[in-house]
């Protein structure tokens, strides 16, 4: 169980990082190009990418949450109820069936707001 923690906080840490290291990259191009005497909004190259207006569904992520905690909590329930007899591929498997079930489930989930074309 430890080595689940360890892969979750390293997940954690990787896209941190690199969320980081790509917004200082942009903020550093942004000052160069000013420092220069351009304005970055009006360079052709640098039209609004389509991935800006993505908006996320809220919704969506908490189902996928909550079917991970649900898989996380069965997985802790029956390694302490069974723990003599408890095989180490036992909670991979179930961890991918809750996953499976939230992606399932968040899948069949529509967006009532006004932004629901930018979100599915």
């Amino acid at each position: 169980m430890i080595y689940v923690t360890i892969l979750g906080v390293t997940l954690i840490a990787a896209f941190f990082a690199s969320w980081y290291l790509m917004h200082t990259a942009r903020s550093k191009e942004r000052m160069l190009l000013l420092e220069k005497g351009y304005d970055p909004a009006q360079l052709p190259w640098h039209e609004v990418p389509k991935f800006k207006r993505f908006r996320f569904s809220w919704k969506k992520i908490g189902v996928l949450l909550v079917f991970i905690a649900s898989g996380l909590l069965v997985t802790g329930s029956l390694y302490e109820y069974l723990e003599g007899f408890f095989d180490p591929s036992i909670p991979i498997g179930i961890l991918v069936f809750f996953l499976g079930l939230g992606f399932y489930f968040a899948g069949k989930i529509k967006d009532n707001d006004a932004n629901s074309e930018l979100a599915n």
